[in-house]
């Protein structure tokens, strides 16, 4: 076989796509706070980012895609799981350290650690929360890949009782609090385990494991996916298209009504992770980049880089946001709504390229190598 043959392309696109997706979350610059703004363009801006969901959620789709479907090796699997929390340890000490520089901010050495522990939201290293999501699929995924080895019915049953506990519990609070609103009974957004003790997915980020193991599964299915896209190729990308339109328009209907429900912003992408709609639009975009070719080296090379370099990108993009967010801001902040899309879009990407080259970079250097 080739070396094109070898690599999976269009997962590497997916990869650039997700990163770029998270840069653009985290350094949103286009009105969607629709509560505070009381502006009918905010609306709009609530509904682009809907899109943004499938950030994360893509991540865990690609390492279930690539892991589930290679040889297990349980002694690499160990000192795997145990660089990512030295890698979330350190990076978030090192993150930490340069944003309280950057604001010139103190804290104190017990204060310091604390916030790292805890991965500080106000701080901006609360992004490490998936390398800690990532450590617990990986603490069961030796359990997981003899299910999908060895007796797919086990495997799918696993998946299936796992996205019922997470997916539906997530669908019932949503059902209970929007209807209630509607129907004028009750103002409250309902955050409950109607699982109760029987849940044990509840208290981690359960939903990781669906979008894991999903990825493995399609992966197991994609000739046949391959097979029936070629057969109508146009047709299926508008198909495509337009499903993204209506999932996304779904999810922002919950949110809206949430949020009016709340009187404050809902979070479409961090509360959109564990929702039907998020799911469908994962499953969507891996779709659309299945028909990605790869034909142009050039392009094709570039990708591949961005694609090796993530999890540097990913521990990294904060620290250049905090620096150059709030000038950008200022500087468009008379612009209209698609120049601010447009922009915000153009520095994701600018983001995206300096911390690919600090990254490789880094990979030159023996001891950094090992945490990018």
């Amino acid at each position: 076989m080739n070396k094109v043959s070898n690599r999976f392309y269009h997962i590497d696109l997916l990869e650039v796509i997700v990163m770029l997706f998270v840069i653009i979350y985290h350094s949103m610059m286009y009105p969607s706070d629709f509560i505070n703004d009381k502006t009918e363009i905010s609306y709009l801006g609530y509904y682009v980012s809907a899109i943004l969901s499938t950030c994360v959620p893509l991540f865990f789709f690609a390492n279930g895609y690539l892991l589930l479907n290679k040889s297990f090796d349980l002694r690499k699997h160990v000192f795997k799981i145990v660089r990512f929390i030295v890698i979330a340890v350190v990076w978030g000490m090192i993150d930490l350290s340069m944003i309280l520089y950057i604001t010139n901010e103190t804290l104190s050495v017990s204060e310091f650690i604390k916030a790292v522990w805890k991965w500080d939201i106000h701080y901006g290293i609360n992004v490490f929360w998936y390398l800690g999501a990532l450590v617990c699929i990986y603490l069961l995924f030796p359990l997981i890949k003899i299910a999908y080895d060895n007796n797919k019915q086990i495997f799918m049953f696993f998946l299936g009782i796992c996205a019922i506990l997470t997916f539906g519990n997530t669908l019932l609070n949503h059902l209970v609090s929007c209807g209630l609103y509607l129907v004028g009974y009750s103002s409250k957004v309902y955050n409950a385990n109607f699982f109760n003790m029987f849940n044990v997915f509840k208290g981690i980020y359960g939903y990781a494991f669906v979008y894991f193991c999903i990825g493995g599964v399609i992966k197991y299915k994609e000739n046949y996916i391959k097979e029936w896209i070629s057969k109508k190729k146009n047709i299926f990308i508008v198909s495509i298209v337009i499903v993204i339109v209506i999932s996304s328009g779904i999810l922002s209907i919950t949110g809206i009504l949430l949020s009016n429900i709340a009187d404050k912003r809902w979070d479409l992408v961090w509360n959109g992770y564990s929702t039907i709609p998020t799911l469908i639009n994962v499953i969507c975009i891996y779709m659309l980049c299945l028909v990605y070719k790869a034909r142009n080296e050039r392009l094709r090379t570039i990708i591949k880089i961005i694609s090796t370099s993530t999890l540097g990108i990913y521990v990294i993009h904060m620290i250049f946001i905090k620096v150059t967010y709030n000038s950008i801001v200022e500087i468009i902040i008379a612009c209209s709504f698609i120049e601010k899309v447009i922009i915000n879009v153009f520095y994701a990407i600018c983001i995206l390229m300096i911390c690919t080259i600090i990254t490789q970079i880094m990979k030159k250097i023996p001891l950094l190598k090992k945490i990018v």
